[in-house]
């Protein structure tokens, strides 16, 4: 659609004469606007499906810093959804500001849903039915912030250390944790990178599991995204994106 493989860098412009430099996240506005975020670029860019015309949507490109309005700087932007419960607003995780940052639609102004260090280096988000965002840090902590509240609760792993344990909730570990999505309530799906597995969360259960794919199975290659559909997973390596059948998404 836009860019090339092979050249990084930040250009608007059409189709393979646009420069990226490592998208990390991008998410569908419309039938035919993408919303990707750039996170050497600190920005997010507006691409068009059909011409994969690319311009700037939001912060300064090239520039870091911590600004909301127009324009805006974020300091290292990390992932996006769209908010569930204000479809006029994207929630971005801003990772050297230590935020999770509002991109307003229409027009790409930007505010800070909230600020705090007890999130620091945030990674990906996602949200429950209720709005409340389900978000990982660098070291592979899951936090969960209330959406109305915006009260900060450790779910799961240690905001100091690192490592490989399955169990209860607050006695596990991660390494790195990245994508989190919800397989159904209360049962979160998370992409252990370094520890390259899959880790389900059942919030009800208070235990984290790590998830056997399938029998004979290769070992996970640095996981970063995971996507689930009706019959089957998909899981977007360092290299690749592999499919799964899903017997185990019950």
């Amino acid at each position: 659609i836009a860019g090339l493989p092979t050249t990084s860098g930040y250009k608007d412009a059409d189709g393979e004469n646009a420069r990226f430099r490592y998208i990390t996240g991008f998410v569908g506005v419309t039938a035919n606007i993408l919303i990707a975020v750039e996170y050497y670029n600190h920005c997010l860019r507006r691409v068009q499906r059909d011409t994969g015309r690319t311009t700037t949507f939001s912060g300064v490109c090239k520039s870091y810093g911590y600004q909301d309005g127009t324009p805006a700087k974020f300091k290292l932007p990390r992932n996006i959804i769209r908010d569930n419960q204000n479809r006029n607003k994207l929630l971005v995780t801003d990772a050297f500001n230590n935020a999770i940052r509002t991109v307003a639609v229409n027009d790409g102004s930007v505010g800070t849903f909230i600020k705090s260090n007890n999130i620091g280096n945030p990674q990906y988000l996602t949200q429950n039915t209720e709005g409340d965002i389900f978000v990982t840090i660098y070291n592979g902590a899951v936090y969960r912030i209330s959406y109305t509240e915006k009260t900060i609760t450790l779910i799961a792993g240690s905001p100091t250390n690192t490592g490989f344990r399955d169990g209860s909730l607050l006695n596990s570990l991660f390494h790195n944790s990245k994508e989190l999505i919800f397989m159904k309530p209360n049962k979160l799906l998370v992409a252990d990178y370094l520890n390259n597995k899959l880790r389900l969360l059942d919030l009800d259960e208070d235990k984290v599991t790590t998830l056997n794919l399938c029998d004979g199975c290769v070992t996970l290659d640095r996981p970063v995204s995971i996507m689930l559909t009706n019959d089957s997973l998909y899981v977007g390596e360092r290299r690749e994106i592999l499919r799964f059948r899903c017997k185990f998404c019950i």
